[in-house]
């Protein structure tokens, strides 16, 4: 019985020990060069700035342990930096609570749907923070609708419904908000043989693109499309000649778009962009027949909805209504504000219009790249967050008046769209920052990528680290590093995937030469330039003359051993002969 105690005692007391030295290995495996990259191996993890603590021969890592490890080893605890995550709201402006019918209007931007509206987070990596978000969509909410309509002669009977549908539409939408504009206008295509069809994918990328022109205001913004056709998209111009890809910009003159002969059309991700930048929201109003159509090009443009056309458009006001109340169930919830893991709870009454909580947790999942300059032995730096909890929820975020950008962070005053995008664009390039990131008051911001160590660079961010030459499925071959798509090499190694040794050593004869004089090192493997030599290092020559007199009997100076050997005759005679002097190798 007393064995099977001790017994239990020291296995507990095993485990215990197990768990109680993870996070000071953790700590010590995390082989710190700073405090900045120290704390980020673990929440428990430390720096002790006093570099006299270290005992002659330890490495400077050894500074990096579990609190309570280096207090034992001699560190005095206010030597010891271990600083903490935290977060300050910066701005808390109450959700707007207002209902229909009210006599109190309010402008669009003193409207707020979200609770707090800035936060700035400090984070160490491993240590979550945790706050609350409120969300209360706004009753009454302003909208702008603009109607575009396909004029071809296939919908000359709907556009006599269409003439009733201002008036008609504003009554229905009363219902929803007071304050509603309506926009309508029609589209056809350029004359451009063979290309003489109405295709959604241009026109809705004028009326995007020039906001300020046909009156958008900063509300939620429904952009109607209706047909009983299908589309164009990039590429599609070559069949008239046109080459050139579109610029996502306006080129109304008169209210006609004059470039139509001059650029492609824009590709479905050119108008998916062009739709987030500008907070427009799609209702594809068509016919039975086209429905597969659109709704694969709904899957692919976020916010929009398709609705049936009927043959005569007659259904067109409640096919708004109906799409519309679909998306205005849909709440996108974003956050990007780098490689952050994240939860949230919602607490929510399954009422229309009530309050919504929602309780996030947010923590760095691994460490940063950064400078080593950031770092240094004496003051611990760890990342700070800053964002807009407000840019959350985008389809109630936007700008005031005269600002503009991502952030609202750039004045109209300052810089036009066309002088920012222009910045963006390499020479001779209508690419906009290359198609790898957006312009963001005339400088480009790189998109980031699902993988963390693959970044994209450079004014255009026409870089990255991740496209250069790969050799046994490396990149760089495991001997480089990928800059801007160029391989740089560690020394002793060329080539485009750094696959080519400089080390000669393989390729040194047995008498000290390179290749025995008879060749060329290459990536360490000897090329032999005379026909006559070949071998690894150049030294065998079957053809060569006095091969045969280095073998001779005079030029023998190994010792030869020699032996008797019996031969038979024809006639059965035994004689001794001394044979040759044979060597026995």
């Amino acid at each position: 019985m007393n064995l099977q105690l001790i017994f239990w005692i020291g296995l507990i007391s095993s485990i215990c020990y197990v768990f109680g030295q993870t996070d000071e290995n953790r700590c010590l495996k995390a082989n710190a060069k700073s405090c900045g990259e120290c704390i980020q191996a673990g929440p428990n993890c430390g720096w002790c700035t006093n570099s006299t603590f270290l005992q002659e021969g330890m490495p400077t890592s050894a500074r990096c342990d579990d609190l309570e490890a280096l207090k034992k080893r001699g560190c005095h605890p206010d030597d010891i930096e271990n600083p903490r995550g935290s977060k300050v709201i910066k701005k808390n402006k109450n959700v707007t609570n207002r209902s229909k019918g009210t006599a109190e209007k309010l402008q669009p931007e003193d409207i707020t749907q979200i609770q707090p509206q800035q936060l700035v987070l400090q984070l160490r990596s491993g240590e979550p923070q945790t706050f609350t978000l409120k969300f209360k969509r706004a009753e009454d909410y302003p909208i702008d609708l603009y109607y575009l309509m396909d004029l071809s002669y296939s919908m000359k009977d709907d556009l006599e419904n269409v003439k009733s549908l201002g008036t008609d539409l504003m009554n229905e939408m009363r219902r929803i908000t007071s304050d509603f504009r309506i926009g309508l206008t029609y589209g056809i295509q350029q004359a451009v043989a063979p290309l003489i069809t109405v295709t959604f994918l241009r026109l809705p990328c004028r009326y995007i693109s020039v906001g300020s022109l046909i009156g958008w205001r900063n509300v939620t913004r429904l952009l109607v499309f209706s047909t009983d056709a299908g589309f164009h998209f990039a590429g599609d111009g070559k069949l008239g000649g046109i080459v050139l890809p579109n610029d996502g910009q306006c080129h109304l003159e008169n209210d006609v778009y004059t470039m139509s002969h001059y650029y492609d059309y824009p590709s479905i991700a050119h108008l998916v962009q062009k739709l987030s930048e500008n907070n427009i929201q799609t209702i594809f109003a068509v016919t039975e027949e086209f429905q597969p159509v659109y709704k694969e090009l709904k899957n692919l443009i976020p916010k929009s909805a398709v609705g049936t056309l009927s043959a005569n458009s007659s259904n067109v006001i409640q096919l708004i209504i109906d799409a519309y109340n679909v998306m205005c169930l849909l709440y996108f919830f974003r956050l990007t504000v780098g490689p952050l893991w994240f939860t949230y709870k919602s607490k929510c009454n399954n009422m229309p219009l009530e309050c919504i909580t929602y309780s996030l947790k947010i923590k760095i999942v691994h460490s940063f790249v950064s400078s080593p300059s950031l770092f240094d032995s004496v003051t611990c730096y760890f990342t700070l967050f800053s964002f807009y909890v407000i840019a959350l929820l985008e389809s109630f975020f936007r700008c005031n008046e005269g600002r503009v950008g991502r952030h609202c962070e750039c004045s109209t005053d300052e810089v036009n769209s066309e002088d920012m995008d222009a910045y963006c664009r390499k020479e001779n390039s209508s690419e906009i920052c290359s198609n790898n990131g957006e312009c963001v008051c005339g400088q480009c911001v790189c998109r980031k990528r699902d993988n963390a160590n693959e970044i994209y660079s450079g004014k255009f961010c026409e870089c990255d680290n991740f496209n250069c030459d790969r050799s046994n499925g490396l990149i760089c071959g495991g001997n480089g590093v990928c800059k801007c798509r160029v391989c740089e090499c560690n020394p002793n190694y060329t080539g485009s995937a750094c696959d080519c040794s400089l080390d000669t050593s393989a390729c040194e004869a047995s008498n000290g030469q390179i290749c025995n004089g008879r060749g060329i090192c290459e990536c360490g493997v000897c090329k032999c330039t005379d026909p006559k030599f070949q071998g690894q290092t150049c030294e065998m020559c079957q053809t060569c003359l006095g091969v045969c007199a280095e073998h001779n009997e005079q030029n023998c100076t190994s010792p030869f051993s020699y032996k008797n050997v019996l031969s038979l005759t024809d006639k059965g005679e035994v004689f001794n002969e001394l044979v040759g002097k044979q060597r026995i190798s």
